[in-house]
């Protein structure tokens, strides 16, 4: 409850108040776990609520869903592990008004894992040629090319991210972790068995076909 504990302190902080008024009762849900501003009408539903991947909210629902980092680096170490987060990210969809928009912030540690499967439905839905359900927007560390490729060197974010403390950051992590937490790419190329800078691609249309015949 970090996120709530901030959230919180900004609507109680007196320079907000004085900008932007008192904007809650305390008497009214105003605690670590929910939080209920004044509202023109009321609602079953707190204005802010919190809860993790193992925590139901039947019956109740939102206008905004943020599930940041529900798939972490203890909870994707076996499928079943995988599955329950990618299951409660399903369930989600279930809670929100017609209007409803659902963010899942997070690091990739697995193909298979929460990422993974929203990459899978996207690929899907172009292959199908449905409009996309899920947007997926990928910032890692590095600008890219025009062809998408990673321009190592050359950070995203410089200030935030100098590229001094990027290579310094990989040095202490390694290829692996580095890769997750900042390329959100589970598999490092360098560890990779097959490496992207392998394989190849082509255009043909026909495959040439091979005739024998009978002696």
């Amino acid at each position: 409850n970090r996120f709530l504990t901030l959230i919180k302190s900004s609507f109680e902080g007196k320079h907000f108040q004085h900008l932007f008024g008192m904007m809650y009762d305390p008497r009214n849900r105003w605690n670590l776990e929910q939080l209920t501003l004044n509202r023109k009408q009321d609602y079953k539903e707190p204005s802010v609520d919190m809860g993790g991947v193992e925590v139901e909210k039947t019956g109740q629902h939102y206008d905004l869903y943020i599930g940041d980092d529900l798939q972490g680096k203890t909870n994707s170490q076996t499928r079943d592990q995988i599955e329950k987060v990618i299951l409660h990210a399903k369930s989600v969809y279930s809670l929100l008004n017609p209007s409803g928009m659902a963010l899942f912030p997070g690091t990739r540690w697995a193909h298979s894992d929460l990422g993974g499967y929203m990459d899978e439905l996207n690929e899907e839905d172009d292959i199908l040629y449905r409009p996309r359900a899920i947007e997926v927007s990928k910032y890692t560390c590095w600008k890219r090319d025009k062809s998408g490729a990673e321009i190592w060197g050359d950070p995203e974010f410089p200030t935030l991210l100098p590229v001094e403390e990027l290579h310094d950051m990989r040095a202490k992590q390694g290829p692996y972790v580095f890769s997750c937490n900042y390329l959100l790419n589970p598999t490092s190329d360098e560890n990779a068995v097959f490496k992207n800078t392998w394989i190849r691609y082509h255009n043909k249309t026909e495959i040439g076909r091979a005739s024998c015949r009978e002696r």
